[in-house]
């Protein structure tokens, strides 16, 4: 090539390269803090508090871990999150569940039987105050023969637990608060 093509051309073309490869750096990272960030506007529009990667006390004086705990003007709510790209076969009997990924199979373990176990250790340390759980699976997840009941998408959970912040909402906050904290208080040790 000639020397003076290059120092016309040269920069250029070097330019736009730089321009392309950032585009495709933004692009990369966007892909990857996109389900970050369904996960995060789903936990703000569904409680006013939340912690994650517990470990509480269980019914039979061992210890249980849960993902979230949250504090919702419904109750606390024990959520499993599952981020599982492609089509899921379950239900609530089944002891293994199937997850489809193109042409890749995976079985996982049923989630519901833990998720109970994980309720009940909530309610063994709160009274008078209701506790729900799910386990919510990211959008990248489909299920085309149904959901068993305690399963849902982050949509749905938006939907079902979703609130406005009004007065009513912000009483039973209230309400629920001192159960709250003495789950707290129980992670803590």
């Amino acid at each position: 090539m000639d020397s003076s093509l290059f120092q016309v051309y040269g920069l250029p073309l070097a330019g736009g390269a730089a321009v392309v490869v950032l585009l495709l750096v933004w692009l990369v990272y966007r892909r990857r803090t996109a389900v970050q960030r369904e996960i995060n506007s789903a936990l703000r529009a569904v409680s006013r508090a939340s912690l994650r990667d517990i470990v509480i006390p269980d019914v039979v004086n061992e210890q249980i871990h849960l993902d979230y705990l949250l504090l919702t003007p419904k109750g606390l709510l024990v959520l499993d999150l599952r981020d599982m790209p492609g089509v899921v076969f379950a239900g609530d009997n089944l002891e293994e569940w199937t997850l489809l990924d193109g042409h890749e199979r995976f079985g996982f373990t049923n989630p519901l039987g833990p998720l109970r176990a994980k309720i009940e250790s909530v309610k063994s340390l709160v009274t008078q105050v209701p506790v729900h759980g799910r386990v919510a699976f990211t959008a990248r997840a489909s299920f085309p023969k149904g959901k068993p009941d305690l399963v849902t998408s982050l949509p749905e959970l938006v939907e079902e637990f979703g609130w406005e912040k009004d007065s009513a909402a912000e009483k039973s906050l209230d309400a629920f608060h001192l159960g709250w904290e003495r789950v707290k208080r129980a992670a803590l040790n």
